[in-house]
């Protein structure tokens, strides 16, 4: 119960948007927490939702986390 039900997209099949532009001048210190990436605390530029949690993540920091831990990184009754 509450776990990270696994999901395998092949990459050939797999389609993302083009990274988001951001405007000069915006930085980690000035964007709204929406726009920071949970994982790495920086601005995401190619965001991933995680549509069972409704959570948005950097997709490369979210990929090399679900690798790693297999877990989803705010589940706190894993650690």
């Amino acid at each position: 119960a509450g776990g990270v039900v696994p999901c395998r997209v092949e990459p050939a099949m797999a389609h993302w948007p083009p990274p988001l532009a951001v405007p000069p001048g915006l930085d980690e210190e000035d964007a709204p927490d929406a726009f920071l990436c949970p994982i790495t605390q920086t601005l995401m530029r190619t965001p991933a939702l995680v549509t069972s949690t409704g959570r948005t993540f950097e997709r490369s920091a979210f990929e090399q986390w679900i690798r790693e831990r297999g877990t989803d990184p705010l589940d706190t009754s894993t650690g």
